[in-house]
């Protein structure tokens, strides 16, 4: 009687188990910009951009997002973004956002860099340790649309890497 009330949980178990629903990022990954992905290796993305990703003192904010799938401990993230002024001399703060469920309602700031454009080119570099698993980032250009000066400048590349 003991083996039977045994394997019927076990049965039971395994049944309740099959019905349950996995989300990973797979579900929302079309909404981000890149997907990378832990089990696959892929921990590295780089978005070259020059004239494509041209910001001025029009736009109030330029994003790129990323995601991360099968993340299961919290990881080291290392990266740069290459900035070009080509009118006047924008200023410009750059955060690298973060939040653990796509439809959160914010973004956490885990980084914030920020530039004055007086030279031509400049590289910022974002080194960032967290111990939290965040899932989803954003990287986050903000021109200071307060400055009554021109102000374009390119993004011309951004590399990212995450790392333990």
């Amino acid at each position: 009687m003991r083996k039977v009330l045994f394997s019927l949980i076990f049965v039971l178990s395994a049944l309740i188990s099959l019905g349950q629903t996995i989300y990973t990022v797979k579900n929302v990954d079309a909404l981000f910009d890149v997907k990378l992905d832990i089990n696959r290796n892929k921990t590295f993305f780089q978005l070259n951009g020059g004239a494509t990703q041209t910001v001025s003192q029009d736009d109030s904010t330029w994003t790129y997002t990323f995601c991360v799938d099968n993340l299961y401990d919290a990881l080291k993230g290392y990266g740069k973004m290459d900035l070009d002024s080509l009118a006047g001399t924008p200023s410009v703060t750059v955060t690298l956002e973060a939040k653990y469920f796509y439809d959160d309602a914010s973004w956490t700031t885990v980084l914030t860099k920020t530039w004055a454009g007086t030279t031509g080119d400049t590289t910022l570099i974002f080194d960032n340790s967290s111990a939290k698993a965040y899932r989803f980032f954003r990287f986050n250009v903000n021109p200071d649309i307060s400055l009554d000066t021109t102000q374009v400048f390119d993004i011309g590349q951004i590399q990212y890497q995450l790392y333990k």
